[in-house]
């Protein structure tokens, strides 16, 4: 019996925050999942997602990188990368921009920062249930 490699999934971090992206780090690695971070600083929306020759698997939006509202990039995101689960990091968490986010098709929406016990969970979550392909949210 041959084991199967199984390829990394893609995680696309959209933040200039370093703190936040040591701690994605630190959360893929504590996990164990075979995972790539990518990550996009850039304002300009048309360059939100790295050119590559897949979309990712998994997008985290920090919304505090954004000059348009969250509602916008993820509809743009979700052009670009239908399949990718988000997770939506809100700099200025409102009850209002939970309820639009989450209609969105958002799988986590969380104030920032972000706790890691329950950043962990997201992401071995949505891991694994990408191996599958199916798109899900909470």
């Amino acid at each position: 019996m041959r084991l199967q490699k199984v390829p990394p999934r893609t995680v696309l971090l959209v933040s200039h925050d370093r703190r936040l992206k040591r701690q994605l780090q630190d959360c893929l690695t504590a996990i164990g999942l075979p995972a790539t971070l990518l990550s996009s600083v850039h304002k300009n929306t048309e360059q939100l997602l790295p050119s590559a020759k897949a979309p990712p698997h998994m997008i985290l939006l920090d919304d505090s990188v954004l000059a348009q509202g969250g509602p916008t990039i993820l509809e743009r995101l979700h052009q670009s990368a239908p399949r990718a689960l988000v997770v939506y990091i809100a700099s200025h968490h409102t009850a209002e921009l939970e309820r639009v986010v989450r209609q969105l098709g958002v799988l986590y929406y969380t104030a920032k920062p972000p706790e890691d016990f329950l950043l962990q969970r997201v992401l071995a979550s949505a891991l694994q249930r990408s191996r599958g392909g199916g798109k899900f949210a909470a």
